[in-house]
């Protein structure tokens, strides 16, 4: 280890040394990747649907069964939140949604999209253990190309916010409640 760990800085060193170097070691390389794909998504790298692309298309079901498309919408800002009920950053930021989407009304509507595995079979009970998200639907994917207008969604929370013709005004991953503030408000003339 001693080759390997020349050129290392000295903490480095000594949690590698210990029991639990392997462990942060991990821990700080699933940081440093993180950090790079929240950069790549802010620089438009990601190969999210590009500022101006109309994705009204986005197909989606709700706990009844029944489709809906984001083009439904039109005539309101909407703030579509692709999540899972694993990821921790998504349970960071959905009691914010779940106060935005009650405050919403006629001018916004906020559209949580989870593409948890299993479905309704994830999605509902965990909505149910949660009150303090009894305001959002549970929804999923309309099938394995329901998001695909949306482009490559490779991380979450990824948030879209659409104007009232359902183009994207902005894209990004992780959590960013001063983002989604600043650009709704910029997004209903506020």
């Amino acid at each position: 280890m001693a080759d390997e760990a020349r050129g290392l800085p000295g903490w480095v060193k000594a949690a590698l040394a210990g029991m639990g170097g392997i462990v942060i070691l991990a821990v700080l390389l699933f940081g440093g990747l993180v950090w790079l794909m929240r950069s790549s998504v802010s620089r438009g790298e990601s190969g999210l649907a590009a500022r101006g692309r109309d994705v009204s298309a986005v197909a989606f079901v709700d706990a009844s069964g029944t489709r809906h498309t984001l083009a439904e919408e039109k005539g309101k800002v909407v703030v579509v939140d692709v999540w899972a009920t694993w990821c921790p950053p998504c349970l960071k930021s959905l009691p914010g949604l779940a106060k935005l989407a009650a405050a919403g009304g006629n001018d916004y509507a906020v559209i949580p999209i989870s593409v948890d595995d299993d479905g309704f079979k994830a999605v509902t009970p965990f909505l149910q253990a949660h009150p303090d998200l009894a305001t959002l639907p549970g929804l999923v994917p309309d099938g394995p190309k329901g998001l695909a207008p949306l482009g490559s969604v490779s991380a979450i929370p990824t948030t879209f916010l659409l104007d009232r013709e359902g183009k994207v005004l902005d894209a990004w991953s992780g959590v960013q409640e001063e983002r989604l503030a600043s650009g709704l408000k910029r997004a209903l003339g506020r």
